[in-house]
């Protein structure tokens, strides 16, 4: 299904976020670097781009769904996921292992597939066209609080 405009922009996060795992996953299995440069790489990753999607999603994505959509479980499911992937990059940084780079890649993979094939098709299926521009409102809102910088050149 087309993602509505609403969406598009954590749907476009999402896909950096898959990107981010064909790196990690390809070099891990080529031997090109080293777990603790990937560690690196999962960290800056984090902080540059996952750690604002998660908080724009936290501020102002789940809470709308968990209340209008009544998914209050779904929610609940993605914001754990979101700490789990949080202790899985800290704990890249703290130990670099191919196991704990590839245990996060998995669970990175399957939260993106959640939130896209289940929470985004039930946002859509379920909230009127009036509902999804206030909820895309709230997202860009969000999003500019997280990260300051998200869509300006530079």
């Amino acid at each position: 299904m087309m993602r509505h405009p609403a969406l598009q922009p954590l749907s476009r996060e999402h896909h950096h976020a898959l990107a981010l795992c064909v790196l990690v996953e390809r070099a891990l299995h080529e031997g090109a670097r080293t777990p603790a440069e990937l560690a690196g790489e999962v960290r800056d990753a984090f902080e540059r781009d996952l750690r604002p999607h998660f908080e724009t999603e936290e501020q102002a994505l789940l809470p709308a769904v968990a209340q209008a959509l009544d998914a209050p479980e779904l929610c609940r499911r993605i914001a754990a996921e979101h700490r789990a992937l949080e202790q899985l990059a800290l704990a890249a940084q703290a130990g670099p292992s191919e196991e704990t780079l590839r245990a996060f890649t998995a669970l990175l993979r399957s939260h993106v597939r959640l939130e896209e094939n289940e929470l985004f098709e039930l946002i859509q299926a379920r909230l009127g066209a009036d509902a999804l521009e206030e909820l895309g409102a709230r997202l860009a809102a969000a999003g500019s609080r997280a990260c300051p910088n998200r869509g300006k050149n530079g």
